[in-house]
């Protein structure tokens, strides 16, 4: 992973949450740009997606694209 890819949240994260099919597909739909790693917490990446929402994910949740 590199600043500046393109992820999707990984299909593993999906599957494994206490999701209802309208948010799973929710979340298929969405596209993030890596900004930067963080420290805190650890294995993180501060991400951008598309439909606004920016937040640190953990490189496990996201593949990618």
């Amino acid at each position: 992973m590199h600043t500046g890819d393109l992820v999707e949240w990984s299909l593993t994260w999906l599957a494994g949450g206490d999701l209802s099919a309208e948010r799973v597909e929710f979340y298929r739909k969405q596209i993030g740009v890596l900004i930067k790693r963080v420290d805190k917490p650890p294995g993180c990446w501060f991400i951008v997606w598309s439909n606004g929402i920016a937040g640190n994910v953990h490189k496990d949740y996201v593949e990618v694209l």
